[in-house]
């Protein structure tokens, strides 16, 4: 099996995953995709699918702006 099918494993999230990932609301996450700040695509008409490396960029950048406010 090659490369990219092995990544492609890797499941997509659903809004309610990340919601219990990140002790979001549903709100929130979907403020977060609508806004850009958490990258998602579309499976359907009204259904959301998440990366697993978005969440973890989007954690990563969460994490990154903590320590900017906190090292000021």
């Amino acid at each position: 099996m090659d490369t990219l099918s092995e990544n492609r494993r890797e499941a997509t999230l659903t809004v309610r995953d990340v919601c219990a990932e990140l002790r979001l609301s549903r709100n929130t996450v979907y403020g977060l995709i609508n806004s850009g700040q958490l990258a998602a695509f579309r499976a359907g008409k009204q259904r959301f699918r998440i990366e697993p490396e978005a969440l973890r960029r989007y954690k990563q950048d969460r994490m990154a702006s903590r320590e900017r406010v906190d090292g000021d």
